[in-house]
């Protein structure tokens, strides 16, 4: 089985502020409209609003793409559209625009699932800025290509003025598309030195000035994105009568056969033994199974004194010194420090049982360990582990266990349990219903609509059949009808959410133009307009509506579209769930670390070298100098703001950017090299920041690019400043690269996982970079922490 041909892409959470699914809940669940299967009024609903939580997602970060995969259609609006009933300006204003992604699973070879992801009422084209860059430092020329001759120098830009750049055309001089939003058509370039990326920019993947407005572009080659990527921003939604309301609608929706596919994966991955299978996300223990108890078996290497208690002076055992080659069963978790000794508890001696005395040895006389596991009497229960815990130890017979309680020594064999990966679907409830009406969660959608008229007077309000799991929990009062304000509660309730969000249900998309709720609705109503209010101007909202629906369907128009449904008919998914489900291994690709997230990352860094503190910034020797700030919420926020000011922004590259960083900073504790023979010769210019910049020609290079004279005539303030410390490191590792290794950016070195390369770029040290044998230690240990290798 070829592992570059089995695809499981990695996922991200649609806004880059809120990496929690957990948090996702509880944000939806002040949502007052758009829920997932159905809404607060019980018509069908395939995918997620963000309205009332947009500012506490950040949501002017970006709408980003939730998984790898190519945009394969778009429309931006040059302006919002309006229904024809609305009397003023910026009432009743409504996007069409949308972003439709195309993703897959293929596992195993062969065995394809296509999904979409659509992000629908995206901004207007207006409220898209394209300049990515600002001029700073001095000489701003404009030159003619990569010409330096005096008849090619164009013009002198302002300090600040706003550029558009584009590729590289040699020499370090950048092709400029935009000047202040005014197009250049003569071949201008500009010095490296001389922009500078403007900070939280929106770097969009399709998205520029040439674009089609008002209409659904297929792009005719492949668009790649990366789960994570920012796709564009929010638009408004409003309803008639509404003003200045931003929503986005969320959706995944397949129109593959999940239930074919998720029956091969789950056989495949059962019968699956190669190196290439992907690895469990999740254990599963049974109930019933045997526990273990591991055992250290070992030999004395001397002759020795068996003791009671953990005494250094009490009485032996059995008044005599015990011969060497004596083989002892030790418990190693009782491990106790007496004085210079370590001493454990003895369980047997030879075959001499004697675990309900209170015997103990030293560890210094034990050698040729064997661990061994005993029968526990005590059976398992049902219960889940997350890859993250999984700890698996190995006999003399190579049998593995798995670690059953981090806070006992129990375990239980690997083999009794169950290796568990998304990939199967068994984590989803697969439901292939048709409801009477296409566009409600009843199967007499009449009597909701029209409950008082004679002819449904006696019907009873029935759900369909795929919402009856859920129809105890909605129904709150226990009466076997639906109230509208049980509907409501229901689509605020966090527990309902969480059921739901498991729920894979095909049903016809509102994205069709043959599924038009308010055309469904009128003809219901139209049979009994003469027992209806104000009927007249009920139809004319809902014509109005009519052509809102048909505005926005896209089906038709995306048919030609490689993959694309062939039918209304599709799989829906909800787009949190999906993440929660492939995202809950904690990878940190595309995101920010959290600053719990910082504090565990540089806990475990130290813990690999038995070093208890994790205070940030304190130097070991005095000449060491750190910024004044030492916090870890500062830390956090520096480290994210240079991460993704420079790219840093896959698994690999911030494994290889951390690894260097801790390594040159001594382990997150000096942001200054300390003074020696070596370091002394390069004053004042020594190593500062966090991949300690050195030589006076690299700090001018800073200083220009910064525009900020004091960081060379006084150096120092690359350790005081936090954020010059963290921007020092980024700009380095982006721009430069050291000059007797190479010149490109460090990042894609970082992608060919090379650590000697990696550290060739920071140390210059061609054929042995200083402290190699650290940064390779500390790739290794982030990768463990980072679970890397279960994520690749």
């Amino acid at each position: 089985m070829s592992k570059s041909k089995i695809n499981i892409p990695k996922f991200s959470y649609p806004f880059k502020k809120v990496q929690s699914q957990e948090e996702y809940y509880d944000l939806l669940g002040k949502e007052t409209h758009g829920n997932y299967l159905f809404s607060k009024n019980g018509f069908w609903h395939g995918g997620i609003h963000f309205s009332d939580t947009l500012t506490e997602l950040s949501a002017t970060e970006g709408i980003r793409a939730i998984a790898d995969g190519q945009i394969v259609a778009f429309r931006v609006n040059s302006e919002y559209l309006q229904n024809d009933d609305e009397e003023k300006d910026n009432e009743g204003l409504y996007s069409n625009g949308f972003f439709l992604l195309k993703h897959y699973f293929e596992y195993p070879i062969g065995n394809k699932l296509t999904f979409f992801s659509l992000y629908m009422h995206t901004s207007k084209f207006s409220n898209y800025d394209f300049n990515t860059h600002i001029v700073i430092g001095e000489n701003r020329f404009l030159r003619k290509g990569v010409s330096y001759a005096p008849e090619d120098k164009l013009e002198e830009l302002d300090k600040n003025t706003k550029v558009t750049i584009g590729e590289e055309l040699g020499g370090n001089r950048y092709k400029v598309l935009y000047v202040e939003n005014t197009q250049r058509l003569d071949n201008a370039t500009i010095h490296i030195t001389n922009i500078k990326k403007i900070e939280n920019k929106l770097e969009l993947k399709c998205i520029n000035r040439k674009i089609k407005t008002d209409e659904i572009v297929i792009p005719s080659s492949d668009i790649k994105v990366n789960a994570g990527d920012a796709l564009g921003l929010v638009g408004e939604y409003n309803r008639s009568l509404q003003i200045n309301r931003e929503l986005l609608h969320l959706e995944v929706f397949t129109g593959d056969d999940v239930y074919s596919f998720a029956s091969k994966a789950k056989a495949a991955y059962e019968a699956d033994t190669s190196e290439d299978k992907p690895k469990p996300m999740k254990v599963i223990i049974e109930d019933g199974k045997d526990l273990y108890e591991k055992i250290s078996e070992c030999k004395l290497n001397k002759n020795s004194n068996i003791r009671e208690g953990f005494s250094n002076t009490s009485a032996k055992y059995n008044n005599t010194t015990t011969p060497k080659d004596t083989i002892l069963e030790v418990d190693l978790t009782t491990q106790q420090k007496v004085d210079q000794y370590t001493r454990v508890k003895v369980l047997k001696i030879d075959t001499t049982d004697v675990s309900s005395a209170d015997y103990t040895v030293i560890t210094d006389v034990l050698s040729d360990k064997k661990e061994i596991f005993k029968t526990l009497s005590e059976k398992s229960v049902k219960k889940e582990l997350l890859s993250k815990d999984i700890k698996i130890e190995k006999d003399s017979t190579d049998e593995k266990y798995l670690l059953y309680s981090d806070d006992s020594n129990k375990y239980i064999k690997y083999s009794d349990c169950k290796e568990s990966h998304p990939i199967t679907f068994e984590w989803a409830k697969i439901i292939d219903e048709s409801n009477e009406d296409d566009i409600s969660i009843f199967t007499n959608l009449h009597k909701y609509l029209l409950p008082d008229v004679e002819d449904y007077k006696q019907e009873v309000l029935k759900v369909s059949s795929m919402y009856e799991k859920l129809f105890k929990e909605i129904d709150t009062n226990g009466n076997n009808q639906i109230e509208a304000q049980e509907l409501e509660e229901a689509t605020k309730n966090e527990a309902i959410k969480k059921i739901t969000s498991k729920f894979i249900v095909k049903h016809s998309s509102e994205w069709d133009k043959k599924i038009n709720m308010p055309n469904t609705i009128k003809q219901i109503l139209e049979k009994h307009k003469e027992n209806i209010k104000n009927y007249d101007k009920v139809k004319q909202h809902l014509e109005n509506e009519e052509k809102r629906a048909e505005n926005l369907a896209l089906f038709e128009k995306c048919s030609s579209i490689a993959d694309f449904p062939n039918s209304d008919k599709v799989f829906h998914i909800n787009p949190i769930g999906l993440i929660g489900v492939f995202g809950s291994s904690g990878c940190y690709y595309n995101r920010d670390f959290t600053v719990d997230e910082v504090k565990a990352i540089v806990k475990a860094l130290r813990e690999s070298e038995k070093i208890t503190s994790t205070s940030l910034w304190i130097p070991r020797y005095s000449s060491g100098i750190s910024p004044t700030d030492k916090s870890y919420e500062t830390t956090t926020k520096e480290l994210n703001r240079v991460m993704n000011k420079y790219n840093i922004n896959t698994c690999l590259r911030k494994i290889h950017f951390l690894a260097q960083c801790y390594h040159e900073t001594d382990r997150f504790r000096a942001m200054t090299e300390y003074t020696s023979v070596y370091t002394a010769r390069y004053d004042p210019y020594r190593g500062r920041g966090l991949v300690h910049l050195t030589h006076g020609e690299t700090y001018k290079k800073f200083k220009d690019y910064m525009n900020d004279n004091e960081i060379y005539t006084n150096p120092s303030v690359i350790a005081t400043n936090i954020n010059y410390a963290f921007e020092a490191g980024g700009w380095y590792w982006e721009n430069k690269g050291h000059v007797t290794a190479t010149n490109e950016n460090i990042n894609f070195v970082a992608d060919t996982d090379n650590t000697l390369k990696v550290s060739q770029c920071i140390n210059g040290r061609v054929s042995n970079p200083n402290g190699l044998a650290e940064r390779i230690k500390y790739v290794k240990e982030l990768k463990r922490i980072f679970n890397y290798e279960k994520n690749i």
